[in-house]
């Protein structure tokens, strides 16, 4: 009962943090949607899909590693740290560099003295960002953990604001300095919160790290590039206007989703298991599905009846977002049950199978997406991202399944 009533303490403050961020990020996204349309938002989206998905290649998984090393007793938060800043400035510039390639592929619109501030913000300060939060994560501090997420999505949403209200009407050429000056003072100041807490780190490079991080990197880059690799490519396949209308719609209900990251988040560290599984962990995993399966029922039902007024809040410039949200109702059941999943073949321990399903639904996805958008309806999409969920689903149920079995656990 006690680690139940800890689980949940644990579950809302992981919430509260998602919802501090989700309430900022919302408004962060109306205003700048609006501000500056269709077209501009689906060209800076484009930058901004392309950098988040390469900024996890950024430190080798430094942040995860960062969690695990503590976690398991192989070093403390603030040699983690250290070893955390070198590798990702010893990444960043070949990250930079592939960043630049990528967008010359995929033809975004932009000048490359923008497309550099965009790729920099996302793939130096708000890495540094994350790994700072990732310090707090280790030890379950959430309220040191909000403090710095807090600040760097409320520093962003400030400068945000500031454009609007000093600038009246303005462009992506306008917002992205901005973009880029803001993401930096998050940055220091999530350091500077870290060096209070912990002390000073001694920044170092390790090749060590590097290899034991190379895990967590496949798996968090798949993630990101299943996550966000369409965005670019419906601007790319269907132009920029189709483009931000529907990266617009897929934010709305990934904000919806944040009492599901939540409840993930809460109990991430639990699936860093030593030893023999047993019976308590098939009980754990699953009350991990059926918990997050009704959140996720609730959570899309929320998203289907909330659709049709979608448009009225981001203006009829974004005409079509309603269906867009609509369709995507389906996101969230999808979310939860992909992620219960991949986190149960860790505490089973098959991180690499669970990193080799994540791989191959990466690769699959953008060759589909290639393939269907070019003379299809942008639904396609949603639909191709569905199907190649629930076959990851049922292959990695099959596999935690057997594993259990086998253990004759039942």
């Amino acid at each position: 009962m006690a680690g139940w009533k800890k689980l949940s303490s644990d579950a809302v403050w992981h919430t509260a943090d998602l919802y501090f961020q989700v309430f900022i990020q919302a408004a962060y996204l109306i205003v700048l949607s609006r501000a500056l349309g269709p077209v501009e938002f689906g060209v800076f989206s484009s930058v901004a899909a392309i950098s988040i998905i390469i900024s996890t290649f950024v430190g080798i998984g430094c942040d995860q590693l960062l969690i695990r090393n503590y976690v398991e007793g192989k070093s403390s938060v603030l040699d983690g740290y250290g070893t955390g800043l070198g590798s990702i400035a010893s990444t960043f510039p070949i990250a930079l560099l592939i960043g630049f390639i990528s967008c010359s592929i995929l033809n975004v619109k932009l000048e490359p003295i923008y497309i550099g501030m965009v790729l920099i913000s996302d793939l130096l300060f708000t890495k540094i960002v994350f790994l700072s939060s990732s310090c707090y994560w280790a030890i379950n501090h959430p309220v040191g953990k909000i403090k710095i997420n807090l600040i760097a999505t409320s520093t962003k949403m400030a400068f945000l604001l500031g454009a609007f209200f000093l600038l009246g009407d303005f462009g992506v050429k306008e917002w992205i300095p901005l973009y880029f000056i803001s993401i930096l003072i998050g940055s220091l100041v999530s350091i500077g919160l870290v060096i209070s807490e912990f002390g000073r780190p001694k920044v170092k490079f390790s090749w060590m790290s590097i290899k034991s991080g190379v895990a967590f990197c496949l798996e968090i880059s798949s993630l990101a590039v299943f996550k966000d690799i369409d965005k670019p490519l419906v601007v790319k396949f269907l132009g920029p206007e189709i483009g931000g209308i529907y990266t617009a719609g897929f934010r709305v209900v990934d904000a919806a989703t944040t009492p599901i990251r939540g409840l993930l988040n809460a109990v991430y560290t639990k699936y860093f298991k030593a030893g023999d599984i047993n019976k308590e962990d098939l009980v754990f995993l699953k009350s991990m599905y059926m918990i997050n399966i009704i959140a996720a029922f609730v959570i899309g039902l929320g998203i289907y009846l909330f659709s049709p007024v979608v448009e009225n809040i981001f203006g009829d410039r974004y005409h079509g977002i309603d269906e867009i949200v609509k369709a995507f109702a389906l996101f969230p059941f999808f979310l939860a049950v992909m992620a219960v999943s991949a986190d149960g073949l860790r505490l089973v321990g098959l991180h690499n199978g669970r990193v080799l399903i994540l791989i191959v639904s990466a690769a699959v996805f953008p060759i589909l997406l290639s393939g269907f958008l070019i003379n299809h309806d942008v639904h396609y999409a949603i639909w191709i991202r569905y199907g190649i969920q629930f076959i990851a689903c049922v292959i990695s149920i099959y596999i935690i399944s057997k594993h259990f079995r086998l253990n004759k656990i039942r």
